[in-house]
């Protein structure tokens, strides 16, 4: 008997899920799964509640306030501290459930796996002596920086300053050339308050008896190796990337996949303009869960996406959350947006983004550079432009793109705001141009590799496999 917890947000919960059907259908485990009870009230009030054989559902209190059906954590950086709050706040629910579980109803549970953020998780496994196992859903190469917090904390890197790093370096990492403080997350910069959460998850990984990474072999085959040779961790194993079957092999119609769209409601009709879309006509945009956009910015990237679409010939699919704009949202000049494109726009509020992504009018991708969209546009073959917005998101994008698997919009504004013509620039090239077509070729690329990975033989699942047989005969 296995339990798991999440971090709490979507893209967290959505791995941990995906990696939980896995483990139930590899071995004879019988795993609860943990969430707040907001969130397993969501899973299980959606248009398709979430099952999965081998898993039973458990919800336990968080702390917070209770909120309306519909209701959603604010987004941005104040939904991030309402998150870690929120998570945090679980460890006195997961604790008395599991002193029900194992003394007063006797369920021989052998192992935790919990996300990597969840450090508390150590000393809950340790007083009731179960593995711990710490599972990863970013980058390896984020696993790899945030170690080393603490010196770049006491050299000045951290918190980036904006105008005042300047051209100094990071080259104490090892096995990684020297880069730019400005690589680092954006939640690191400028004193924000979430900077001390990051430290304690990282300064206690290596007590876990297993580390699980969303990442693959193939993909970050440096940075892996350090972990096992330099620091001498044997037990950090890739096994990702964490999708559902029918994304990684791009058939069936996926229906729901994931908790996204338990907690949102999906607009199914942009599935049927795509149809009468020409292949790899679309250009697909979305900024995740909690990414926000100043109204300016936004105005900017609405004229942008108007002149690809009027004097282009690209077809936009964009997917708009209500609260996704910062600030007044600019109706009059949106209004004519979808007056002139007619047929060739298509917004929705949430879109199914995986079966968006595996659609053959889809040619390219806009997206925040979140880990698992980033990691869900490479598994379709989707060439992608980079637009980090908050987190780690601009150290993604930045790999990415130095990998040639991504085109990074650049920002040369002194206020911050990526202008009309850079935006349309970086999406003729990435649907037009040369530099377009490289991208596309690297990525179909790493699809292939991405399925050799998940597939009987490959790394991740050979990984996955030994991890399951070191727990069945522990």
């Amino acid at each position: 008997h296995l339990v798991a917890v999440p971090w709490v947000i979507p893209g967290h919960v959505n791995p941990l899920l995906h990696l939980c059907s896995k483990l139930a259908a590899l071995g004879s485990f019988q795993i609860t799964f943990i969430n707040t009870f907001e969130n397993h009230e969501r899973m299980f009030k959606s248009r398709e509640p979430i099952t999965r054989e081998g898993i039973d559902f458990v919800g336990v209190s968080d702390g917070m306030p209770e909120r309306g059906a519909n209701d959603h954590p604010p987004p941005g950086m104040e939904g991030l501290k309402e998150v870690i709050k929120s998570s945090d706040g679980l460890q006195r629910g997961v604790e008395e459930l599991l002193e029900s579980m194992i003394h007063e109803r006797g369920i021989p549970i052998k192992a935790i796996i919990s996300d990597l953020f969840l450090h508390w998780i150590q000393d809950i496994a340790t007083r009731f002596k179960l593995v711990r196992v710490a599972f990863s859903t970013t980058s390896a190469t984020f696993d790899l920086v945030t170690l080393h917090m603490r010196r770049l904390r006491s050299e000045g890197f951290v918190p980036v300053k904006n105008r005042t790093t300047g051209d100094k370096t990071i080259e104490f990492f090892p096995g990684i050339p020297s880069f730019s403080p400005f690589d680092l997350p954006l939640a690191w910069y400028e004193e924000h308050p979430i900077i001390p959460f990051f430290e304690p998850p990282y300064e206690r990984l290596f007590q876990a008896d297993w580390i699980l990474s969303g990442t693959f072999q193939a993909l970050e085959p440096d940075i892996v190796s350090i972990f096992h040779h330099h620091y001498g961790v044997k037990n950090y194993l890739p096994i990702g990337p964490f999708l559902p079957d029918e994304h990684m092999h791009g058939s069936g119609d996926g229906g729901q996949e994931d908790l996204r769209a338990a907690l949102s409601s999906e607009d199914l009709r942009c599935l049927e303009w795509l149809d009468s879309r020409p292949n790899s006509s679309v250009l697909y945009v979305a900024f995740g869960s909690i990414a926000v956009m100043p109204s300016d910015q936004f105005q900017e990237l609405l004229h942008a996406l108007d002149h690809c679409c009027a004097e282009k010939n690209v077809g936009v699919l964009w997917s708009i959350r209500p609260n996704l704009v910062d600030g007044e949202f600019p109706r009059e000049i949106f209004d004519a947006f979808l007056e002139r494109s007619g047929d060739g726009a298509c917004v929705v509020s949430w879109a199914p983004q995986m079966r968006v992504l595996r659609h053959a009018a889809v040619g390219g991708f806009i997206t925040h550079c979140g880990w698992n969209s980033a990691l869900e546009g490479m598994c379709a073959g989707v060439a992608m432009v980079g637009w980090p917005c908050l987190s780690e998101q601009n150290l993604n994008c930045s790999f990415l793109a130095k990998r040639k698997l991504m085109l990074r919009v650049k920002d040369h504004s002194r206020d911050g705001i990526l202008g009309r013509e850079e935006i349309a620039r970086a999406v003729d090239e990435l649907m037009h141009g040369e530099i377009g077509k490289e991208i596309r070729a690297n990525v179909g690329a790493a699809k292939i590799e991405a399925r050799k990975a998940v597939a009987s033989g490959g790394s991740s699942h050979g990984n996955l496999q030994a991890f399951v047989n070191a727990l069945s005969f522990k």
